[in-house]
């Protein structure tokens, strides 16, 4: 092989190499944009993973507890929240995560469902509140309206918010960028090789070798336990986070998917 055949052979692999660790990279920021940084995906995952209902379950386990502790009907606590109040909440604390709300869970919706629901019990019973009675009504239902805003919140809200818009606009920016790199070095790489085939050789190894690479967090997620070790509290938060990260998976596959079809193409 003659010198100028050494020096297409280097350009066509150092090409290659170079435009595959940039479709890997915009492929990561792709799978980052569509899932921790859209509000919506988190929803969907909310949803399918159950998590309002899992919530409920816990939620009125405890309310029962303070019921029977307290002299109360069972019956008052459990149908204290309803899912779609209990829902709406959720959903609140979803778009805390990526909006500026002042409004998250309306605890004062519960505290008055669960005041009214408390006199109502006591007077349908027959018993006439004095006003330290009373005070004893309210105090119960602001320790209620206490546990429920504990579990319904999700955790480290306001650090997450602090971060995450900051993280969207870098990954945005970043995202756009290593587009324009990419086509620059679609464009270099059509330009520098003489054969129309040489020229799809190098594409195509480009995108194979950004499938490789993007089946390792894929397989990484898939398969590691590491989350059953992380100190996740409540049933439903742990299901939620599971289904997140499946959630991601998914995503990164159907980009795997793309990409291998652009190879066959």
């Amino acid at each position: 092989m003659d010198r100028g055949g050494y020096l297409r052979r280097g350009i066509f692999v150092v090409l290659s190499f170079v435009l595959s660790l940039l479709f890997t990279v915009t492929a990561c920021l792709a799978v980052l944009q569509l899932t921790v940084f859209d509000k919506n995906f988190f929803r969907r995952q909310i949803g399918q993973s159950m998590y309002a209902e899992n919530l409920m379950e816990n939620l009125q386990e405890i309310l029962v507890s303070y019921g029977e502790s307290s002299g109360f009907e069972e019956a008052v606590f459990r149908e204290a929240v309803t899912m779609d109040m209990l829902r709406a909440d959720v959903y609140r604390e979803v778009s805390s995560l990526y909006e500026d709300t002042e409004r998250k869970i309306d605890a004062g919706l519960f505290f008055n469902r669960m005041y009214q629901s408390l006199i109502e019990d006591a007077e349908k019973r027959g018993y006439i509140l004095t006003d330290e009675d009373k005070e004893a009504v309210i105090y119960l239902a602001r320790v209620t309206t206490e546990a429920y805003i504990d579990i319904v919140s999700l955790p480290f809200t306001e650090q997450i918010f602090s971060i995450l818009g900051k993280l969207q606009r870098i990954n945005s920016m970043g995202l756009i960028g290593i587009v324009v790199l990419d086509l620059f070095c679609i464009v270099l790489l059509l330009i520098c090789l003489p054969s129309r085939r040489k020229k799809m050789e190098g594409i195509m190894h480009a995108t194979a070798g950004s499938f490789l690479l993007m089946c390792v967090p894929a397989l990484f997620l898939t398969f590691s336990d590491s989350l059953k070790r992380v100190p996740l509290t409540g049933k439903a938060l742990y299901i939620l986070s599971q289904k997140y990260i499946q959630g991601i998976v998914q995503t990164n596959l159907m980009i795997l998917q793309v990409e291998l079809f652009q190879n066959y193409i």
